[in-house]
C-alpha cells in the first residue's frame, strides 16, 4: 500500500480533523464529551462532538450557572471542494430573523427564579421576552459573520453537489432538537434534587439557571459568499472569481423550521412529560407554552466555520454569549 494513499483515507475517515477540533476546544476551556447521539424515526443519528462549557449569571451572592452546550459535526474536504451561500435576504423592515427558542429555561421559570434570589425584573415579563428576543445578530452571534439560507457544494469546478452541506444541517438541528429536551430534563432533575453546587463545582455556585444550545459545522472545504446584487447575468459576465464571489472564514445559515422537526421535537417533549410535569417550573400550562412556542416559524443559526478560523470565530462566539448574560443581568434589580 502506498503511504500517500494510506494517509489520504485516513484524512478522509474525519479522525484527524476530530481529534484538531477536540485539541482547540480544550485550549478554548470547553469540555469535550465526544460523540452526541440521538434518536430519530427509531434510527440512532449522531453529530461528531458535543462540548460543554458554563456562563456565569450572578444574582446578589448567588452565582448561578447557565449551561453553553455546542454541538459539532466535522466536515473533511479536499482543497478542490468549495461551499457556496447565498445571503440571507429578509423583508425590508421584518424581524424574522430571530433566535429560536434553544435556551430552553430563560422564560416562565426565570422569572420565578429571579424572586427565589430576592429579585425581580425591571421591566414586565413581556418586554423582557422582546428584549431576551433581539434579532439573531444582536447577541449570540458575532456580528461579522454573514448571515445565509442557501448553499452548494463545488467539486473540482466541475461538478456540485448540494446534499453534503443539507445532510450536515439535518444533523445537527435534529441533534439540537434533541439536545432541548435533555437539557431541559437535567434541570427538572436539578429542582427535583437541588444538590450543593458549591460543593461540587467549588465556591459560592446555587444552581443552574438555564442553557444555550449551539449547533456548529467545521469543515476543511473552502467557502465562498456569492456578493449581494449578483444576478445570473453578472456572474456570467464575470471573469474570475473575485468579480462575483467572496471568500470568507464562516457563515451563519438560517435553516428554516418545518412541520417535521416541529412534530419531532413535540415528541420528545411529550415522551418525558410525567417526569417534566414533576418539577416545580413545569405545570400543565408552562408545558403547553413550550409546545405552543413549536407552531411559530422561526430560523434556526448553524454556524458553518473553516477549520482555519475555528478557534478564532469560537473565542468570538463565547464572548459574544458572555456579553450577552451581562446585559441580561442589568436588567434584574432587587425587590
Amino acid at each position: 500500500m502506498k503511504y500517500s494513499s494510506f494517509k489520504q483515507q485516513v484524512l478522509k475517515s474525519g479522525i484527524p480533523l476530530e481529534k484538531t477540533i477536540s485539541n482547540y476546544l480544550l485550549s478554548l476551556g470547553l469540555h469535550d464529551k465526544g460523540e452526541y447521539v440521538y434518536e430519530r424515526s427509531g434510527k440512532l443519528f449522531s453529530v461528531d462532538t458535543r462540548a460543554i462549557t458554563n456562563a456565569e449569571f450572578s444574582i446578589g451572592k448567588r452565582n448561578n450557572l447557565i449551561n453553553l452546550d455546542f454541538l459539532i459535526e466535522c466536515k473533511y474536504k479536499e482543497p478542490n471542494h468549495s461551499w457556496v451561500f447565498a445571503s440571507y435576504q429578509a423583508s425590508k423592515g421584518s424581524n424574522s430573523i430571530r433566535l429560536w427558542p434553544t435556551t430552553v429555561y430563560l422564560n416562565f421559570p426565570f422569572e420565578k427564579r429571579l424572586h427565589k434570589y430576592g429579585y425581580k425584573l425591571k421591566m414586565n415579563t413581556e418586554q423582557f421576552i422582546e428584549i431576551y428576543n433581539k434579532p439573531l445578530n444582536d447577541f449570540y452571534f458575532p456580528r461579522r459573520i454573514p448571515l445565509v439560507n442557501a448553499a452548494t457544494e463545488i467539486i473540482n469546478c466541475k461538478t456540485f453537489n448540494p446534499k453534503t452541506i443539507s445532510e450536515g444541517l439535518h444533523q445537527t438541528i435534529y441533534a439540537l432538537c434533541s439536545a432541548i429536551v435533555d437539557n431541559t430534563l437535567s434541570l427538572v432533575e436539578e429542582d427535583m434534587i437541588e444538590p450543593d453546587y458549591g460543593r461540587i463545582f467549588g465556591g459560592n455556585v446555587h444552581g443552574w439557571l438555564g442553557c444555550v444550545i449551539y449547533p456548529v459545522i467545521v469543515t476543511t472545504a473552502n467557502l465562498y459568499l456569492i456578493k449581494s446584487n449578483q444576478s445570473i447575468d453578472h456572474i456570467k459576465a464575470s471573469k474570475q472569481f473575485s468579480d462575483s464571489f467572496k471568500q470568507v472564514d464562516a457563515v451563519l445559515f438560517c435553516f428554516a423550521t418545518n412541520n417535521e422537526l416541529r412534530e419531532y421535537i413535540r415528541e420528545q417533549f411529550l415522551k418525558h412529560k410525567r417526569k417534566l410535569l414533576q418539577s416545580q417550573y413545569f405545570s400543565k400550562k408552562t408545558l403547553q407554552t413550550k409546545l405552543d412556542d413549536l407552531s411559530f416559524f422561526y430560523n434556526i443559526p448553524v454556524l458553518i466555520v473553516r477549520l482555519t478560523a475555528f478557534k478564532k470565530t469560537m473565542g468570538m462566539v463565547l464572548k459574544e454569549i458572555h456579553d450577552y448574560f451581562a446585559e441580561l443581568r442589568k436588567l434584574c434589580k432587587k425587590k
